[in-house]
């Protein structure tokens, strides 16, 4: 893969303090605060090993997307890549400990990854807990968790 991972490029430490900028530590639990459900978004820093991530977010009833990855760091700029089939990849921006979806997933991507109408489009997710032990408790609807290799730090 090109470009930097999210723990080489930059970062200040796994579970350093953050706000915005290239070298503000991501890792945590993020949160979407609007809605029928709360939507969640994890992401796990690990010194000289890929970053990684998972998400779910929810449409009108039980409709949601979700799914998990490794991700590549460029100062603010996230993107994520799909397991599986890494040519499902969005980008979000990371300012501020808010998670912004800037390029959702492909019209393909989107129907095997997301259900019933529900969308990555635009998404934000809202840091609600720093550090790779924060990201390990985001969980998917049966309740495994989306970021379950925090690499114990």
């Amino acid at each position: 893969m090109a470009a930097c991972f999210l723990a080489g490029c930059g970062g200040s430490g796994a579970d350093s303090g953050g706000g915005a900028g290239s070298g503000a530590a991501a890792s945590g639990l993020y949160a979407q605060t609007e809605g029928e459900h709360r939507g969640q978004f994890c992401m796990v820093e690990r010194e000289g090993r890929a970053g990684s991530f998972g998400f779910i977010t929810w449409g009108r009833g039980d409709a949601n997307c979700s799914g998990s990855g490794a991700v590549r760091r460029e100062g603010d700029r996230l993107t994520l890549l799909l397991d599986g089939d890494e040519s499902c990849a969005f980008e979000a921006q990371f300012e501020d400990s808010i998670v912004r979806v800037t390029r959702s997933l492909s019209a393909e991507c989107a129907r095997y990854y997301c259900a019933g109408g529900a969308t990555l489009d635009n998404a934000r997710f809202f840091r609600s807990e720093e550090g790779n032990a924060a990201a390990a408790k985001a969980r998917d609807v049966a309740g495994v968790p989306l970021c379950g290799d925090t690499g114990g730090n």
